[in-house]
């Protein structure tokens, strides 16, 4: 269960020990997460700047390194969200 794979991904080092203690209640899909990064770097060579590479705060990839495009996209929805939905949903698959 959840303990025991918070056990687990704290004994692959002090970092992960680290992310698991803020991980709120029993977040899985966080917990899965930090196994999979655990997982690629353990048999790296360089392990340490790699880790540094993930963790710095800083989101890597994406749109954002470009000043140019701004990709955010809001809904304002009327009353009935699910029939709203229908009609986006109808509006992209005419687009396609």
């Amino acid at each position: 269960g959840w303990k025991a794979a918070v056990e687990h991904a704290s004994s692959l080092g002090p970092l992960f020990q680290d992310r698991v203690k803020k991980l709120p209640g029993k977040d899985w899909y966080r917990l899965r997460r930090t196994l999979e990064v655990a997982y690629t770097i353990l048999d790296d060579d360089d392990k340490e700047e790699k880790i540094k590479q993930l963790y710095n705060g800083q989101r890597q990839g994406g749109l954002d390194a470009s000043p140019f495009y701004d990709v955010r996209c809001f809904f304002l929805c009327p009353d009935d969200r699910m029939t709203h939905t229908a009609v986006v949903d109808s509006r992209c698959e005419g687009m396609i």
